[in-house]
């Protein structure tokens, strides 16, 4: 019921946004919001306006607009412009979010302080090149394969459990960013069907998890009109310890590591089948 509740007031604060520092001297609060819409380079369909109270006088109003759409989120990258004007605008959070979001600046103090790099979003903090989503019952933060993240940064995990995908992509270049966000649930994983040629690695390198080893073997083109095929990536967590293995690292088609599983070294290979599983078997048993 308690849940219900929290998703039906955020629900019906989405289009809303407090801006503070509002001084009419006796003009129109509208249009003093329109011309804020235009120096911010937005422009704002507004259902409603209300006055808080509240706030020193000589610091100005406190106003929640409501919007006649949800384009807050334009509206919040945009308000970097009135630097220097003494206005400013936030979400209208629930209680709840903003616990949260107080809870989130707390750590991203304490990580700082340790000269970590730290950026905050909704509900999440990324602590150098990793994000971690607050868990609202539990009160914890979690990695995107929910694995705890504990005091001191490390993460709370069974020793002897890793998680390994296999994942034909079907091409890299036009993943959103969930995708990206969904590999950081694996600890290992081989995606094959890439498309990714040599020349093209820097645009998907830098959309990739950072606390990973890539392997990677290129897509390539039949002929210059034709799309680049196949091409695969293999990913390790960096705190895995992995044994290069030299053996078949040019074979067309097959991607291989060594990495130490408890007290085993466990040979993780990646094979793209294109009807010629016979082959690729032969050359694995070699």
């Amino acid at each position: 019921m308690e849940k219900e509740r929290e998703r039906e007031e955020r629900d019906r604060r989405k289009r809303n946004l407090i801006i503070k520092g509002i001084k009419r001297e006796g003009g129109d609060i509208w249009k003093e919001i329109e011309e804020i819409g235009k120096e911010i380079e937005v422009e704002m369909e507004i259902e409603d306006i209300r006055k808080l109270r509240g706030g020193r006088e000589e610091k100005g109003e406190i106003v929640i607009i409501k919007l006649r759409t949800e384009e807050n989120r334009k509206i919040l990258e945009n308000k970097r412009k009135l630097r220097g004007r003494k206005i400013w605008i936030e979400e209208d959070q629930t209680f709840n979010e903003r616990k949260i979001k107080w809870k989130l600046r707390q750590i991203a103090g304490e990580e700082e302080r340790t000269g970590k790099k730290v950026k905050l979003g909704y509900g999440k903090i990324w602590i150098e090149g990793k994000w971690w989503f607050w868990d609202e019952e539990e009160e914890i933060l979690k990695d995107a394969g929910g694995r705890q993240r504990e005091e001191g940064g490390k993460d709370k995990r069974d020793e002897n459990v890793y998680k390994i995908a296999f994942w034909n992509v079907a091409g890299l270049m036009n993943k959103d960013a969930e995708f990206w966000k969904e590999l950081i649930g694996w600890d290992i994983m081989c995606l094959s069907e890439t498309w990714v040629e040599e020349k093209g690695w820097e645009k998907v390198r830098n959309k990739l998890p950072k606390d990973y080893i890539w392997e990677t073997r290129w897509a390539e083109r039949r002929n210059k009109k034709d799309r680049a095929i196949g091409g695969m990536l293999m990913g390790i967590r960096k705190e895995m310890k992995i044994e290069k293995d030299k053996e078949v690292k040019n074979r067309e088609g097959i991607i291989t590591k060594k990495v130490r599983i408890g007290e085993e070294w466990w040979r993780i290979v990646g094979a793209y089948v294109n009807n010629n599983l016979e082959k690729k078997l032969e050359e694995l048993r070699e």
